[in-house]
């Protein structure tokens, strides 16, 4: 997987998280500066890809995603862009 690759802009110090990320999720506490969907996860993989990313100092952070057929819950994984080609290795 690719992404764009991170550039400083002065206008994204001034956005919050909620520019980057949908309402109503979580992370692992880490901060970053821009964001990069990485994956799509059951809810028994959450904490165990939060903690590794965690510890690979890599930003981290799950929602439910919305407006899907019904069976389980599935959780989009959102993680720091400088890290985005790593971050599936890590896990």
């Amino acid at each position: 997987m690719s992404s764009s690759p991170e550039r400083p802009y002065e206008w994204l110090s001034e956005r919050g998280l909620g520019f980057w990320l949908p309402p109503r999720g979580f992370g692992n506490g880490l901060p970053a500066a821009a964001w990069a969907q990485l994956a799509d996860l059951a809810e028994g993989q959450l904490a165990a890809v939060l903690f590794a990313l965690a510890e690979a100092k890599i930003a981290g952070y799950v929602a439910e995603v919305r407006g899907r057929p019904s069976g389980p819950v599935r959780y989009r994984l959102w993680g720091w862009t400088r890290c985005a080609t790593t971050a599936p290795r890590t896990c």
